[in-house]
């Protein structure tokens, strides 16, 4: 007997994780944002230790902060902010900008999920928010991750 509970979106964050991950590990000419060095982390919070963390390496935290189903509940439109933090203002640009252009150009077609994409756009530009330590930057923007339901 077939299950009368409809299947759940994928979780947005984990999906734009995933996506991001695999953009920093291909080059542009497959479809990437390049090979970032050192390579970012990528979090869906920001870890406590996070400090110490941005010695060896920049963190991008990916936050669900929105969104809505629509089209009868079909396509989950999440808002979510990407933000990159790193040692220095220019690091954490740098981090910010090769996703960005990754998301301006459909990078996410290349890449493989099984989530069912309908698109991925940056809905926000980037600003620089005061942050929890003046000696690291911040830098985020917001995007807008469209998911199409699992089919059952």
């Amino acid at each position: 007997m077939a299950s009368s509970t409809p299947p759940e979106f994928h979780d947005a964050e984990d999906v734009l994780c995933d996506l991001l991950e695999q953009a920093v590990n291909a080059s542009p000419s497959d479809g990437g944002a390049g090979k970032l060095q050192p390579r970012p982390a990528f979090y869906t919070f920001l870890p406590t230790d996070y400090s110490s963390m941005l010695d060896t390496q920049p963190i991008v935290v990916v936050q669900r902060i929105g969104g809505v189903a629509t089209q009868r509940g079909q396509v989950d439109n999440a808002l979510i902010e990407l933000g990159a933090v790193a040692k220095t203002r220019a690091q954490a640009w740098h981090v910010l900008g090769n996703l960005r252009a990754w998301i301006a150009a459909d990078g996410y077609r290349n890449a493989t999920t099984p989530a069912r994409i309908v698109s991925l756009e940056e809905v926000q530009g980037p600003t620089t928010p005061v942050w929890i330590n003046p000696d690291h930057r911040y830098v985020k923007t917001i995007v807008q991750l469209n998911l199409r339901k699992p089919r059952t």
